[in-house]
């Protein structure tokens, strides 16, 4: 996502909960996976999307200030409960 790719992932709960909309989703199917990958291939424009939200959504909700927030949060609420 950070490097602007067009995700293909496995339809998970923390696939869906990472990427969000940004990228595409497929099941266990090997026929679905390979529909998906020839629409990617077929449409250039829905790649261009993807690949710049997925870039966004990483410097959005991933970066290391971010992180770092949510870490001095925890931190700090499990201190609090001691």
């Amino acid at each position: 996502m950070g490097y602007g790719n067009c995700i293909l992932a496995l339809d998970t709960v923390f696939n869906r909960e990472v990427l969000d909309d940004t990228g595409l989703f497929f099941t266990r199917d090997e026929r679905e996976l390979g529909q998906l990958m020839q629409r990617v291939e077929r449409d250039s424009t829905l790649v261009a999307e993807l690949r710049k939200q997925a870039q966004l959504r990483v410097e959005r909700e991933y970066s290391w200030d971010k992180v770092g927030k949510q870490y001095d949060q925890l931190f700090r609420e499990v201190a609090a409960t001691e």
